[in-house]
């Protein structure tokens, strides 16, 4: 939910960005850079970006100042990334001229200040090539991302407006406009794929609840998809529901969640459920109670997909003593917070046999599908009985 999951990014993350991260965290000197985490695209996951529909003018003008915003980005790490270079070439020749010089000491004691000059030369050497391989990462996806903007000048066919960049940040981990919307398009299309490999036709929803809405990443998709549907979303983000609110006129209600069920949403509301990088971030006593609130809310026969993050993703970024809690199959570890996101809201693993087990506590599982979202999220397709 921002409880829209993607909070924390990891519907979208690839492991390097991860990696950037550590690296950066050592590098106080870069992380003025507001824009160096957040421009690392990775387009080969993203995908070919051509929008099916027209756009208005309005929305045009909008994505065409994102675009005047990456290339004014691109000169600014371009100059980073050649500071950076000038830096360890200075570097290197200083290293060069103290071995040249190394020859003519003249004694023990000039020997070890000789040696502590070398230890603190490598030192500086090292880090900035660390640098200047940031640099040059981020100096390479912009100039993708810019690339990316230039082939792609449709927007999607609705003229919605696009959330502030932090409410996007928050349920993806992301400021880019262009990946915001291509990774929601994405979802939607993988919605209707896994809905039809159930044997149900989108056409015949008439109640459309997204659970963990966030800003509507996945929302402003979903009209011309499920087009008897009414559409609903959910969140525990009150900050996310009412831009929202305030936006997307289409959306039939939008629902503010407590931290923990039940809610005030009536028994038997919707005939078909999604909740997308939920219950990928829940301990496992507030899983559970979640689960068991989708089943009130859900009509007989209802449709539900769950997407969820698999165990073996757990080792990137995780050993296993790190675990909060490991049962059975279901892992949970504490990550960095995300403003306005519930306390609880870190990071969980499940084993197809947990998620199986899990979810059939309450629902009967049709299947489960390997990266059915985004290429990136497992999915469990269940209904209700």
């Amino acid at each position: 939910m921002a409880f829209s999951g993607e909070g924390c990014g990891l519907l979208s993350e690839h492991p390097a960005t991860r990696v950037l991260r550590v690296i950066l965290h050592s590098m106080p000197s870069l992380q003025q850079h507001e824009f160096v985490i957040d421009a690392v695209q990775f387009p080969e996951r993203i995908g070919a970006m051509n929008w099916p529909w027209t756009s208005s003018s309005r929305k045009l003008k909008q994505l065409c100042d994102e675009k005047q915003k990456l290339r004014d980005r691109l000169a600014i790490v371009k100059k980073q990334r050649d500071s950076a270079r000038a830096h360890r070439d200075r570097a290197k020749e200083e290293l060069r001229r103290m071995s040249a010089a190394s020859a003519d000491t003249l004694g023990p004691v000039d020997d070890a200040a000789q040696a502590l000059g070398f230890s603190d030369l490598l030192m500086q050497l090292d880090k900035v090539t660390r640098e200047l391989q940031v640099e040059k990462h981020l100096h390479e996806n912009v100039k993708m991302d810019l690339a990316n903007a230039e082939a792609n000048p449709l927007p999607p066919h609705l003229d919605w407006p696009l959330p502030p960049p932090d409410l996007r940040f928050r349920i993806g981990g992301e400021r880019a406009a262009w990946t915001f919307l291509k990774i929601g398009e994405n979802i939607v299309g993988d919605l209707k794929k896994l809905a039809e490999a159930a044997g149900r036709d989108v056409g015949e929803f008439t109640s459309v609840l997204d659970f963990g809405a966030g800003c509507g990443r996945v929302l402003r998709f979903l009209p011309p998809v499920f087009v008897n549907a009414q559409i609903h979303a959910a969140d525990v983000d009150p900050v996310g529901l009412a831009w929202v609110g305030g936006h997307l006129p289409f959306v039939t209600s939008t629902h503010v969640l407590p931290l923990f069920p039940p809610t005030t949403i009536p028994d038997a509301s919707f005939d078909f459920i999604f909740a997308i990088s939920v219950f990928t971030h829940l301990p496992l006593d507030v899983e559970r109670a979640w689960f068991a609130e989708l089943r009130r809310i859900a009509r007989p026969g209802a449709l539900i997909v769950l997407s969820y993050m698999p165990d073996t993703a757990a080792a990137l970024h995780f050993t296993p003593e790190l675990a909060i809690e490991n049962v059975d199959g279901f892992s949970y570890y504490k990550t960095t917070p995300t403003d306005g996101l519930p306390d609880y809201y870190h990071v969980s693993y499940h084993t197809e046999d947990a998620i199986r087990r899990l979810a059939g506590e309450h629902f009967r599982i049709l299947s489960v599908n390997t990266r059915a979202v985004n290429a990136h999220q497992d999915a469990v397709v269940c209904t209700s009985a």
